[in-house]
């Protein structure tokens, strides 16, 4: 990494810790005027925006230092993960966000899911930012469906959403830095464009692969996979081999899938795009 790149990474972490205090700080005070007697509407209504926009800001100073630790080649903590647990744990944190978008969660685990080799955190925040944006992109009253199935060699997760679809144009740049795409606005939703960039690279960092799959007014997949337990990768597209295998596949790894189905989640479509990403648990549903 070059020497102004690391210089710029150590300002950014330095700036980033030095704003959190003072953010926490409005973030309290606001609180406090919240709690007041005889606070008109419109009073009521400027301190709800003002936190939103504190927490929009923390939420930034966040990914940002994330990306900085992740881009510096920060040392991952690996340890035996139960991805199953993982999926549950990241519906748990998006649920008030769904029930507010009116969005059903669900979601299906194998039972057999097995370990996976990684970091906890980093794992837990992939799922969270691809549901998170599920969620932000997803129309009222959508669905988003999850699934994590068990492959010979990785886990693989999927996350599809029945919003508003990425333009093909766009779905080569989805994983860059601050990348929004062109039709973001009709959901009038706001982001950083970091979160993807983190869980690429965070995925990567655990020798997976992540992609999308997406078609305008159909909604998007992201999917990624993880090498199981002490399977070390060998460097190889496992999904590549597929293509392979039935003849296609070029430069820009673009895929061929039928209708996604969360039971059979082993085709990939022309719409893919990859990087080197109500509940229904096991055969039943459940509809949160």
């Amino acid at each position: 990494m070059a020497k102004d790149d690391i210089l710029g990474k150590d300002v950014l972490a330095v700036v980033g810790h030095e704003l959190k205090a003072p953010i926490s700080a409005v973030q309290g005070f606001i609180e406090l005027i919240q709690q007041g007697d005889n606070l008109t509407a419109a009073q009521v209504r400027y301190c709800g925006r003002a936190l939103a926009g504190l927490e929009r800001m923390e939420n930034l100073i966040e990914a940002l230092l994330e990306l900085a630790r992740l881009e510096q080649g920060a040392d991952l903590t690996f340890e035996d993960c139960d991805l199953r647990e993982l999926v549950h744990n990241a519906l748990d944190m998006v649920e008030a966000a769904a029930e507010e978008r009116q969005v059903d969660l669900v979601v299906q685990v194998d039972d057999d899911l097995g370990i996976v080799s990684g970091e906890r955190r980093l794992l837990g925040l992939v799922i969270n930012n691809l549901l998170v944006n599920a969620i932000k992109y997803n129309q009222k009253q959508g669905t988003v469906w999850v699934s994590a199935t068990n492959q010979p060699d990785f886990v693989r997760v999927d996350v599809r959403d029945s919003g508003v679809g990425i333009p093909e144009d766009d779905q080569p740049h989805v994983f860059e830095q601050f990348f929004r795409a062109s039709n973001s606005a009709e959901t009038r939703a706001s982001g950083s464009g970091l979160g993807l960039a983190i869980a690429r690279l965070i995925v990567q960092k655990h020798e997976g692969y992540i992609w999308l799959k997406s078609a305008l007014g159909e909604g998007s997949t992201f999917s990624f996979t993880i090498p199981r337990q002490n399977h070390a990768s060998d460097g190889a597209d496992p999904f590549m081999s597929d293509l392979h295998s039935a003849g296609e596949g070029n430069d820009m790894r673009h895929r061929q899938q039928d209708e996604f189905s969360i039971e059979e989640a082993d085709d990939i479509d022309d719409n893919t795009q990859e990087s080197n990403g109500s509940r229904e648990t096991d055969s039943s549903s459940d509809v949160v």
